[in-house]
């Protein structure tokens, strides 16, 4: 604007005949000069915050642009990790071994809870037939007793009577009188004593 001012001045100095300015004409160009330059004041105010939002957007336009960069790598790189994983599981599930024959231990958790459950009400009730037969158990022993008490005469009869057979077969052999009573009673004695002992679960 100054250039322009002065290339001005310089053409109404060497017309012919030189162009003068009045004051008053000065006045009023120093005026209009004065608002064009507040006029550019403000302009170069508007294109520094232009500048200056178009340098922020850039920024984060670049973050933006690093983000879909990185972004766009890994996705690249998805579907090999993805085939990597697969190969790893189906060569887990082709190395796995059953560790055992048992196939309750192969059931999945609902099942497993299920027969465990089943398993400990077996055992509750065993419990309580265990206990049960605990507690019948000092009846039991003195009926035990009182049985063997009553099997003692009879082991020493049976003993006397087994003698007595023995000699009257000895006799009856030597040609002497017939045992066939005492052998009866012998049997009859062993079986008896048998059938007690099998009752009694007491071994001979």
């Amino acid at each position: 604007m100054e250039q322009v001012t002065k290339e001005k001045f310089l053409r109404n100095l060497t017309e012919d005949p030189p162009r003068l300015v009045e004051a008053a004409e000065n006045i009023e160009k120093e005026k209009e000069i004065l608002a064009l330059k507040a006029s550019l004041k403000d302009r170069k105010h508007e294109v520094a915050e232009t500048l200056r939002q178009l340098e922020e957007r850039g920024k984060e336009l670049a973050l933006r642009y690093g983000a879909v960069q990185l972004r766009r790598q890994q996705l690249e790189s998805l579907p090999a990790d993805i085939q990597g994983l697969e190969a790893s599981i189906a060569q887990l599930k082709q190395d796995q071994t059953p560790t055992s024959s048992n196939p309750e231990l192969g059931l999945p958790l609902p099942e497993t809870l299920r027969l465990l459950n089943e398993r400990e009400a077996e055992l509750a009730a065993l419990n309580a037939q265990i206990a049960q037969l605990q507690s019948s158990l000092p009846g039991r022993a003195r009926e035990l007793e009182k049985l063997e008490r009553e099997l003692k005469p009879l082991e020493t009869q049976k003993q006397g009577t087994v003698a007595a057979a023995k000699d009257a077969r000895r006799r009856k052999e030597e040609g002497g009188g017939i045992g066939d009573e005492l052998e009866e009673k012998g049997r009859w004695l062993t079986a008896s004593e048998k059938g007690l002992r099998e009752m009694l679960e007491v071994e001979s």
